[in-house]
């Protein structure tokens, strides 16, 4: 039987908009999901930290795979815990990162998890693709309020060529920053976060 792993905390240029009305107060509850790699579980952490200034209720998700030394993330497994976790909870953001963003939008396709709003960093539609993973289909006239940000060299997706799949998609209610950061680490954490900020807290035009 699979354990989740998770950790709960009380710390307290962009290519086009639409029109995205989302709110969020200092209560809303915002849960982390990192990238594929080990390493991400520290970047959870930081990422957690910089958002502390607009909110005070996160929870950072550990996969299953980094504690049993497996090379790869099991969506399913995932997405099994993140239903058990959140099915509680009427209204949350998820802030994911590369293969969480895809953890993300395959629990919305099938109806696993409702978030509010999303924000993914660094959408690893390659890697995906690589692994056998439908994300056309979870695209498909996806409608979640989401804020993508990706960098303009990451070599996971170039922005204009995520910007072409969420138009062919039909995917609404989205915006798509393009960041100066380096390749697919997004350690960038305050400028990270103060686009976040800007999204959930007043309507997007």
């Amino acid at each position: 039987m699979q354990k989740c792993m998770r950790a709960f905390s009380n710390i307290g240029k962009p290519l086009f908009f639409l029109m995205i009305f989302v709110s969020i107060t200092a209560n809303m509850k915002i849960v982390l999901l990192g990238g594929n790699s080990i390493k991400n579980k520290e970047w959870l952490i930081d990422m957690e930290t910089a958002i502390q200034h607009f909110s005070n209720d996160t929870i950072r998700h550990n996969y299953s795979h980094w504690e049993n030394s497996n090379f790869s993330i099991n969506l399913d497994t995932e997405l099994d815990c993140l239903r058990v976790m959140l099915q509680d909870f009427n209204e949350y953001t998820i802030l994911a990162k590369s293969a969480g963003a895809l953890l993300a939008l395959k629990g919305i396709y099938e109806g696993k998890i409702y978030p509010s709003a999303c924000v993914f960093l660094g959408t690893a539609v390659l890697w995906g693709k690589e692994n056998g993973y439908e994300i056309e289909k979870w695209l498909k006239d996806y409608s979640t309020p989401t804020l993508f940000v990706q960098n303009s060299d990451d070599p996971a997706i170039s922005p204009q060529d995520l910007l072409t799949l969420l138009q062919k998609s039909s995917v609404i209610n989205h915006k798509l920053i393009v960041s100066s950061g380096r390749g697919h680490e997004y350690l960038e954490y305050q400028q990270i976060a103060e686009n976040i900020a800007l999204f959930l807290k007043r309507p997007q035009k």
